[in-house]
Order: C-alpha cells, then structure tokens, then sequence
C-alpha cells in the first residue's frame, strides 16, 4: 500500500492521537467475554520467501499453508481485485488453522466503480461468497476511494443499513473531507455505531488525517503502513500495544493489526515485534513468527 508513504518520516509527528472521548464508554457498555489478537500481513507468499520467511522444502501450493503457521489473519486483497469463485474461498479455506481469519476486501466495483450505489445485488452476491470461509471469515472491510465525498453521505447511509448483522465489517476512508468537518465527522461516527460499523484506523504517516483514533463497535482493524523498519516503526507499534491494551482492559472484543511494508522480510520482522511487545504487555501469549533466514 502506497497510501500515505513518506521519503522521510522524520519530518512528521508520528505519535498516535489522543482517544476519542466516547470510546472507553463505547466499550464499556459492549464488553466483550471473548477478546482476539489477529495480526498479519497483505499476501501470503512468493517464491522468494521459500528459504526465508518459510522453510527451504517449501512447495509453492504449501505458501498459504504455511503463512498460516506463521500468522493468524490477512488483508485478502485478492477479493478486492476479482469478484472470488466460490472454488477460491474453499480451497483457502482448507489451508489454514482453525483459529485464522481472512478479512476479505469488498471487491472494487462495489467501492471504486459504482461508489456504493446501486450495488445491493452485488453485494448481496459478494457477502454469500465470502460466508463460505465460515468461522475463519474475520472482519470484512470496505476501502472507499478518495474521490468518496462526504456529499455521497445518503449513499453511505443507504449501504450501511443494509449490511446483515452477523457479520463483522469495517470501513476505511480516505478523502480529507470526512475528518475536517467535525459535523460530518460526527454523523459518519454516529451512522457507525448505530450500524455496529468498525471505523478502519489507518496509521499511515503522511495522512495523519484519517487516524481518526474513534471506535465504532468493540472491533478495532489498525492499516498499519511501516517504513522499512525505520526506528519510528518501532515506536509506533510500542504505541499501538498500549492502546491495545487499554482497550482491551476496558472490553474490545477483537483487534486486527494488519502490517504493509514494502519488504515482505520487514513485513515479518515488524509483526515479530508486536507478537513479542503484546506477549510482554499484556496477559496473553500470541504466536510469534520466526523467520527461516
């Protein structure tokens, strides 16, 4: 993901935002029993990962496999690019643990092309090809483009409310305008938590605009955009596990870290660092990755 890449990130604040002040309240009155840690990367392999990221015998039917063994979730942008066969979903679904979860990308004509308009039938179409992931469907999430003017609120609205409730959905925007007006800012906010609508948080440095730090519903899905393990990497995911655990203290139910970086072995080694930093923060034990090099 190119989106909000920087030269230097240096140049930027890179410090998250402070909270809302209504999501510790949010949560408190959704607490949630049940609370996950997903975390992952946006592919689940090439062949030059084989000796690397995954073992030496590797074959290259096993990379999902084997991704698998390595992490518990991921951006499935595959969905987002080709409306996916049915024959797709269930051959990936055999591939992994119990306890994945893919969050499928809503397929671009629905976001990019048509603008959420008149899509009902093709979303309804898109929804019952991705319920055959069964229990590994995690979180799916829509990417609106950013020519997606807050002028096409009453299409937003439209689409929202006819998403079913029993399935977990976020929403990531991207023009300016739904973060700078804080009137439409706060109808969006409201639309959401009245349709129990994750907000996607993108932490991406050079569009500290969107990081708009407002939960929705007790599901937070973090784009998290790294820098080839520059140091403020570092810093950054330090911030992201003590938010984490604040709210997870105070009752969100799942988190999704979903990492880009444009080395996959960054990609890896970034996520090594956040399993070890929520292993030592907070009463869980997560799978750390390890890396074949």
């Amino acid at each position: 993901m190119q989106f909000g890449r920087v030269d230097n990130p240096d140049k930027f604040d890179l410090n998250l935002p402070d909270d809302h002040p209504g999501n510790l309240q949010l949560l408190q009155r959704q607490a949630a029993t049940k609370q996950q840690i997903y975390f992952g990367g946006t592919k689940w392999g090439k062949k030059e990962w084989i000796g690397t990221i995954f073992p030496p015998e590797t074959k290259e039917k096993e990379l999902l496999n084997q991704y698998g063994q390595l992490f518990n979730s991921i951006e499935l942008n595959a969905t987002f690019h080709r409306f996916p066969p049915e024959s797709w979903i269930s051959k990936w679904r055999e591939q992994v643990p119990e306890d994945f979860k893919f969050c499928p990308k809503v397929y671009r004509s629905i976001s990019h092309r048509y603008y959420l308009k008149n899509t009902e039938r093709l979303m309804d179409d898109f929804l019952v090809r991705v319920q055959g992931f069964g229990d590994k469907l995690g979180c799916i999430f829509l990417q609106l483009s950013d020519k997606f003017l807050p002028k096409r609120m009453d299409d937003l609205t439209r689409f929202i409310e006819r998403l079913p409730g029993d399935i977990d959905f976020a929403m990531e925007f991207r023009h300016a305008g739904w973060f700078a007006d804080e009137m439409v800012t706060n109808e969006l906010h409201e639309l959401c938590i009245e349709n129990k609508v994750s907000l996607v948080l993108t932490d991406a440095p050079g569009r500290r605009d969107v990081l708009h730090m407002r939960l929705s519903c007790p599901i937070a899905m973090v784009r998290f955009v790294g820098h080839n393990l520059h140091p403020s990497d570092y810093k950054r995911i330090d911030q992201w596990v003590a938010k984490l655990k604040l709210w997870q203290e105070n009752g969100l139910r799942d988190f999704y870290f979903l990492m880009h970086q444009t080395n996959e072995l960054d990609m890896l080694k970034s996520l090594q660092y956040f399993a070890e930093k929520v292993n030592q923060e907070l009463p869980v034990n997560v799978m750390v990755p390890k890396t074949h090099e």
